[in-house]
């Protein structure tokens, strides 16, 4: 577990169905932050969000699918984030 409190924190994790950001996403939960996480692929984020789910709490995490290039969809995702813990 991290040696920092992010409990109340809620993070935008890109990339976070692997590799690098997987991890990211897995240490900020353990720090106790709200995580949302996002790649190009639903299928992908919607199985991560439902392992990490598990894990962590499905409370504290969700995966949304989101194409970094397109304004409108990253303002999307930050509207989602907020809406889905605040």
């Amino acid at each position: 577990m991290p040696d920092f409190d992010l409990t109340g924190k809620v993070c935008v994790v890109t990339g976070g169905t692997k590799g690098i950001g997987h991890g990211i996403v897995r240490q900020l939960l353990g720090a106790g932050a709200s995580v949302l996480l996002t790649s190009r692929s639903a299928a992908d984020c919607d199985r991560v969000a439902a392992d990490l789910g598990r894990e962590f709490g499905a409370d504290t995490v969700a995966g949304a699918a989101c194409d970094l290039s397109d304004p409108e969809a990253v303002g999307g995702l930050l509207g989602l984030a907020a809406g889905r813990f605040g």
